[in-house]
């Protein structure tokens, strides 16, 4: 997706302000012009990309920034508590997937790109009440057709924590295609909150599907930066599940056989897509109009 004014607008004012108070005023007033004129001369790169150079270069004058590692380990360890009550949820359902798919929905809330606090009783109340997320009948139907058909899926993952859900949904679509091959794509560094190997391997990912990282500290799956594991997964793959909002900035328009889920929480997404804040999103590529 490319920048528009919400995205300049949301980006100016969140990393302008991105430094240390105690910082040189010349390193403060170096890495702002960085900003600004990385904004207003995006040269096509996404949010996410750009963020990823702004991450870069406050590195680069300031120092390491925050460790989100415990944080993340945190929201990890909440979410396997919720595990079994989401499995039997799903288990129980006249409707499997569509569970598995709106628990996967509401794990994307753990996002703190996006919002600047997780409220964990939130979270809570959100699993509880699956039902208030409405899914597309005609986009989960053909979800469901292409998974029973598919020999290989890859799945591009998110956040800590969300990745919890992500392994229900996994394990939901092989029961509708015994024999399916599962490829997870998750941060080949941290990125945030961010779900990385160590994240994945922390929730028993792996036990689900084949994780690999993405090669990159983007926020999001750009195609030409992908490690050339995580590329020949996406290529070869027969059904594509991408969670979260980066991973639809970066890969809308790629004409693989995606289907994006995700909550609407920046004000971009609102107004693109129409709904409150919070709406869950279960759409696909081929409905992509750029």
């Amino acid at each position: 997706m490319k920048l528009n004014a919400t995205c300049r607008k949301c980006l100016l004012d969140k990393y302008l302000a991105g430094y240390p108070e105690s910082a040189p005023p010349e390193r403060i007033a170096e890495y702002r012009r960085i900003v600004e004129d990385a904004v207003a001369n995006d040269g096509g790169r996404t949010s996410p990309e750009l963020v990823e150079y702004f991450t870069r270069e406050s590195e680069r004058l300031f120092g390491p920034g925050k460790d989100w590692t415990e944080i993340k380990s945190r929201y990890n360890r909440l979410m396997l508590t919720f595990e079994k009550t989401m499995e039997s949820g799903i288990r129980s359902s006249r409707d499997p997937l569509l569970t598995a798919v709106r628990y996967a929905m509401i794990g994307n809330y753990i996002d703190f790109a996006a919002v600047d606090s997780v409220d964990e009783g939130k979270l809570g109340e959100l699993l509880e009440d699956t039902e208030r997320f409405r899914v597309d009948s005609d986009v989960l139907s053909s979800l469901k057709s292409d998974l029973s058909r598919a020999g290989r899926l890859t799945y591009v993952h998110d956040n800590c924590g969300e990745i919890v859900a992500d392994k229900l949904l996994i394990k939901t679509a092989k029961t509708l295609s015994p024999g399916l091959e599962v490829f997870s794509v998750v941060r080949g560094e941290q990125v945030m909150n961010d779900a990385t190997e160590e994240d994945a391997y922390e929730v028993g990912l792996d036990a689900a599907s084949t994780v690999i990282g993405s090669g990159n500290g983007v926020g999001g799956c750009v195609m030409e930066r992908l490690s050339p594991e995580a590329r020949r997964a996406m290529e070869n793959a027969d059904v594509v599940i991408s969670k979260g909002q980066a991973n639809y900035e970066t890969l809308a328009g790629c004409g693989l056989n995606v289907y994006y889920i995700f909550l609407c929480k920046c004000d971009r997404f609102i107004s693109e897509f129409g709904v409150p804040r919070f709406t869950g999103m279960l759409t696909r590529e081929k409905d992509f109009r750029g």
